[in-house]
């Protein structure tokens, strides 16, 4: 698959024919398949899930309860194509839940 800047890295699809099902393993070592790198699930409905129940379709009004704080979140570009949102969880419960590289990617649709 296309890891982006136009390198590409073995991925396991486990689920290809079950859309809520589908999940996308990228590997520290595509050779072996033995420590995943990466997780990611994509479409509008997953059964999949983070802690907390969090998943595809889950609001920010939602991951705000569930932090039982509002969260900051920031967009940092330096100049290239790899610009990056971080989410700061100021202090809140799910800051316990994604330590480290542990993350959740928002993508905001808007609704009328």
């Amino acid at each position: 698959m296309d890891i982006g800047e136009g390198e590409m890295q073995s991925a396991t699809f486990p689920f290809p024919k079950y859309p809520e099902r589908a999940i996308e393993i990228l590997w520290k070592d595509p050779g072996t398949k033995t420590a995943p790198e990466a997780a990611d699930i994509f479409g509008r409905k997953s059964r999949w899930h983070a802690v907390h129940g969090i998943t595809l379709g889950t609001s920010a009004h939602e991951l705000e309860r569930l932090n039982d704080r509002p969260f900051r979140w920031t967009f940092k570009n330096d100049g290239t194509d790899m610009a990056q949102e971080l989410i700061s969880w100021r202090g809140g419960s799910l800051e316990k839940a994604f330590p480290g590289d542990g993350r959740v990617i928002l993508e905001l649709e808007m609704t009328l």
